[in-house]
């Protein structure tokens, strides 16, 4: 069986530098703003940061510019321009609220330092307030890592990690060789450069401020970002930096949102940041940091099980082994394959996945391969038009998941009743053993309601497919492995009839009802799951926040419904 996949688009990004500066303007310019003569025995140093000197510019010419202060701290809106030194922070648009919460909850009011960029190639950057850190041990030192972007990162299992030490030394040849500046005050290194810098004890290791992973872009896919207001493109003084840093560990719980509005602040934008504290965005980051860096950290990542067995695992145990643990397995969890009703573990598709948030789903087909279902309780604003005694019905289709399966017809007709598949000989038992669900295309479901067999009710009509993968040889992952991992069990009961009722009666989705179908959908999920399957933590509240993990769930899989069912944003 051959699945083709629908592909949900992502977000990331890259950049372009519209500045250009020559030595032989910047002597004249920097003339001017000092005003000495070409006979002054001693005129003032040339700041080697000419960044400052062009925020002098800007200032002259613009009145909404933060002039710079006493210390010389300057900000300003550099438009579309990208350099290596460069800032871009995540911005905030009210009319977006779900950008960068869906997923990659990281980027959300990120702070970012450009190291590389070449417009026509690459663009790297590491972000600076993800203020996690974990403890590694590299090259015999004991190092405080902190988490600056996606590849590389600390989730790289099959590859090393890509590791950024930033630091702040000057005025050492054996330092500069093996560093690259960024601006006036801030250079980086490799960590096995750094390594070697402390040894010979050129350094410190409290001289760096070392990242895990870093943010990249492709060729102009910044600047794509750029122009649709994904991002701001700051250019600041490097001491803000160079002080934000020193201050990572106070702001640990909040994701380092401290640091964003600071700069904002300092860009002259208070209002974005008082507009936008605890907003959707702003929790499921929190969330993120939560999940992904505090639990994993401590290896106690609250509720989340561990992966499901991989193949390689199984295969090493002997052959009466694997059979007690299969049985053991299917015992415990109820899960007896193709037919089954499993239902989702809140909240743990919280963070990716929302389509699957209370999700209810049955499975159609449970191969070596691959595990098939289809969601139940997650209606979309597609119908089909229906007319029985010249009366049009319309009939929602439901959304069973993002995949279609070739050579097969789009539309599935569910149903229940019996009588139908014995009496009408209609359709087909999802399972021949069990005879709980039944399946048949539109065609045999309209000869069914015709013939007086059935009626429209007695139908959910589905469009798409969930896919659970397995493993080589197919003894671990798919649904069993799902089940293993803790994202979703089996009820040990029969599904509820009057879930079915509520399902078969619901309207077709719209921007008026999102609410009431979430809430209805939510209400079959807890009808049908076992009173063990709801996590403790999903009445605890999000940090520093009165929403509780279980409200903010049903919020994100709100605007998952909102973005890629009714395309409102």
């Amino acid at each position: 069986m051959r699945l083709l996949l629908a592909i949900l688009p992502l977000r990331v990004c890259q950049y372009t530098s519209s500045f250009s500066f020559r030595t032989g303007v910047t002597r004249p310019l920097v003339s001017f703003l000092y005003s000495y003569s070409d006979d002054d025995d001693n005129p003032p140093p040339i700041d080697d940061d000419w960044r400052l000197f062009r925020a002098k510019l800007v200032n002259s010419t613009s009145p909404s510019f933060l002039p710079p202060t006493s210390s010389s701290l300057f900000a300003y809106d550099a438009q579309s321009a990208i350099e290596t030194g460069s800032i871009i922070v995540g911005a905030y648009n009210p009319d977006l609220p779900a950008q960068f919460a869906l997923n990659q909850q990281y980027f959300h009011k990120s702070v970012i330092l450009i190291l590389d960029h070449d417009r026509q190639r690459f663009t790297r950057g590491i972000i600076l307030n993800r203020n996690v850190k974990r403890k590694m041990t590299i090259f015999n030192k004991s190092w405080e890592v902190y988490f600056g972007g996606d590849v590389g990162g600390f989730a790289v299992k099959k590859s090393l990690p890509e590791i950024v030490c930033i630091h702040s030394l000057k005025y050492n040849d054996q330092v500069d060789r093996v560093s690259m500046k960024v601006n006036n005050d801030i250079s980086w290194t490799t960590i096995d450069a750094a390594s070697i810098l402390i040894d010979e004890k050129h350094a410190t290791i409290d001289n760096f401020h070392t990242f895990c992973g870093y943010a990249g872009w492709a060729k102009d896919q910044l600047q794509g970002e750029l122009e649709r207001d994904c991002w701001f493109s700051i250019a600041a003084d490097s001491n803000f930096l160079v002080d934000e840093l020193k201050e990572t560990n106070s702001d640990e719980r909040n994701s380092g949102i401290q640091m964003w509005s600071r700069l904002m602040n300092l860009l002259g934008k208070p209002d974005i940041v008082e507009a936008s504290t605890n907003s959707f965005s702003d929790l499921m980051l929190k969330m993120w940091t939560q999940r992904m860096l505090f639990d994993r950290d401590n290896n106690s990542y609250e509720n989340a099980p561990s992966d499901a067995p991989t193949t390689s695992t199984i295969l090493k145990s002997s052959p009466i082994n694997r059979l007690i643990a299969a049985s053991n397995q299917r015992s415990h969890d109820d899960y007896k394959g193709s037919g089954s009703i499993v239902v989702s573990t809140s909240p743990n598709f919280l963070l990716n996945q929302q389509q699957l948030h209370k999700a209810v789903v049955l499975v159609l087909e449970d191969s070596a391969a691959v595990t098939v279902g289809v969601i139940i309780n997650r209606v979309s604003s597609s119908h089909i038009d229906v007319e029985l005694n010249k009366i049009k019905t319309k009939k929602p289709i439901f959304f069973g998941g993002e995949y279609q399966m070739k050579g097969r017809e789009k539309l599935l007709w569910i149903f229940q009743k019996k009588s139908i598949y014995k009496t009408g000989e209609i359709g087909m038992p999802v399972e021949p053993l069990r005879n709980e669900f039944f399946y048949v295309n539109t065609s045999g479901a309209l000869d069914a309601i015709e013939r007086g067999i059935g009626t429209i009710d007695d139908f959910v009509v589905v469009n798409g497919v969930s896919v659970w993968t397995k493993g080589e040889g197919g003894e671990a992952r798919g649904m069993a492995g799902e089940i293993s991992s803790g994202h979703f069990a089996a009820p040990n009961k029969a599904f509820s009839k009057s879930s079915w009722e509520v399902l078969t009666k619901m309207e077709p989705l719209c921007d008026a009802n999102v609410g009431s179908v979430v809430l209805r959908a939510n209400e079959v999920w807890a009808k049908n799951c076992d009173k063990n399957l709801a996590p403790v933590s999903e009445d605890a509240f999000v940090y520093d926040s009165d929403k509780t993990v279980n409200q903010l769930g049903d919020d994100a899989l709100i605007e998952w419904i909102k973005v890629f069912m009714l395309q409102v944003y």
